[in-house]
């Protein structure tokens, strides 16, 4: 007599006890126990690794203060310096324009200064991102260039390679 228990009505039978289940009917065969190739053994999971922990960088007063100018305040201020200079910008166009709309009734070419001055303010924004910009690319390449340097000699505080 057999242990094997009957098969589910409609379904393939159980595997037999330590072996492969059999394949179901018109099908592919399972993978193998590996779950890969046969033959092959499970793929291991990778080692997890520490990321390399990366220095600190010093707080908005330490980079001001700093003498030797190692670290820049710019990055750190760049977004409030353009909002200083776009209201800057706006409050100059709106003296321009109320200053054009006092003249029109004394003077015809005072239209000139308020069809002008929404130009001049779109004018002076774009002049002032542009420098913004300048500055900030500036700053970057200095600090990649840093990190090259840093690279090559062996870490910080390690005098450059000659070539």
């Amino acid at each position: 007599m057999s242990t094997t228990p009957p098969p589910p009505p409609g379904g393939t039978p159980p595997p037999p006890p330590g072996g492969t289940p059999p394949s179901p009917p018109g099908g592919t065969p399972p993978p193998p126990p590996g779950g890969g190739f046969a033959g092959a053994a499970a793929p291991t999971p990778a080692p997890a690794f520490a990321p390399a922990s990366m220095p600190s960088e010093p707080s908005f007063w330490k980079k001001l203060f700093e003498l030797e100018f190692r670290h820049f305040v710019t990055p750190s201020v760049v977004k409030i310096l353009y909002i200083l200079w776009i209201i800057m910008a706006s409050i100059y166009g709106l003296i321009l324009l109320i200053a054009g709309l006092a003249g029109l009734s004394d003077n015809g070419s005072a239209i000139i200064i308020v069809l002008l001055a929404p130009i001049g303010w779109f004018l002076m924004v774009v002049y002032g991102r542009v420098i913004i910009e300048v500055f900030i690319a500036l700053i970057r390449t200095a600090q990649n260039t840093t990190i090259l340097v840093e690279r090559q000699s062996g870490g910080p505080g390690q005098p450059p390679p000659t070539f």
